[in-house]
């Protein structure tokens, strides 16, 4: 099965697609905010590129924060404007389960709510690493290589769903927004309505 793979979470875009288990193509760009602006021309370069036309995709990938740890690990994105993204999730043998449901608040009360023996992983844990150790000490930080997001992992997770038969619905792949994005905050009134 082709597999197209896409990760837009944080400022980091990538993209990548697969043949069954077998990367075909990855494209990563760490430009910023500019998604719309590029997604469909990295995606129309990585089908290009392979050779592949768009109806021979069976299955999209989009990201989510996985680990197979057998600890709290607290995935942390950057939500700018001083603040971070973050979840816990609770994980061992098999998939990560939710422990708290994802919010957006400053660096140092997402820090005196960490559990002691949690992992941190992600942008916003690489951005307000300081304020994380001086406020509590002991915490571990995931590898330096697990802090940006990659639709090449993206695509292998799904593969693996895939291969047990096990996907979700197109109409259950809704965006969920924590709080309102700069563009709805920066549109004038009377510009539409998002």
């Amino acid at each position: 099965m082709i597999l197209l793979a896409v990760d837009t979470s944080t400022t980091t875009c990538s993209v990548a697609l697969f043949n069954g288990d077998r990367l075909l193509a990855e494209e990563v760009y760490t430009a910023g905010k500019t998604h719309s602006r590029h997604l469909l021309s990295i995606i129309h370069r990585i089908l290009k590129g392979s050779g592949c036309e768009p109806a021979n995709i069976g299955g999209i990938a989009l990201a989510f924060p996985l680990s197979l740890l057998d600890c709290p690990v607290v995935a942390m994105i950057d939500a700018r404007r001083g603040e971070v993204y973050h979840a816990r999730y609770h994980s061992g043998i098999g998939a990560p389960e939710p422990a708290t449901p994802v919010s957006v608040c400053a660096p140092e009360t997402a820090a005196a709510a960490l559990p002691e023996d949690a992992i941190l992983v992600g942008s916003g844990a690489v951005l307000y690493r300081e304020v994380f150790e001086s406020r509590c000490p002991g915490i571990r930080f995931a590898d330096s290589t697990q802090h940006v997001i990659r639709a090449a992992s993206v695509g292998m997770l799904a593969m693996t769903r895939f291969s047990q038969q096990n996907s979700d619905s197109i109409d259950a792949l809704i965006p969920e927004y924590i709080r309102k994005a700069e563009a709805q905050i920066q549109m004038p009134v009377g510009h539409g309505a998002l």
